[in-house]
């Protein structure tokens, strides 16, 4: 629960972009379907430090305006 906010409702609050994470009725939909993916994922963040993991949440497709968009996301390997 805590990593799905962290991915969805907590940078659209930041970004004071609440209505992007949620689905209302009469409400365009915007959504972004998830991915969890397990293995060995090198993660490296702004500053440079890098770090391995064994899990990743990828995105896999959008869905916008009725239309559903798979991606090509790269995963770090």
């Amino acid at each position: 629960e805590q990593v799905l906010a962290a991915v969805t409702t907590k940078p659209s609050a930041a970004l004071n972009l609440r209505q992007l994470s949620s689905i209302e009725e009469g409400e365009p939909v915007r959504l972004v379907i998830l991915e969890l993916k397990r293995g060995r994922f090198v993660l490296k963040d702004s500053m440079g430090i890098t770090r391995v993991t064994k899990w990743f949440i990828a995105p896999f497709a959008t869905f916008k305006n009725g239309e559903l968009k798979l991606l090509n996301y790269n995963i770090p390997v």
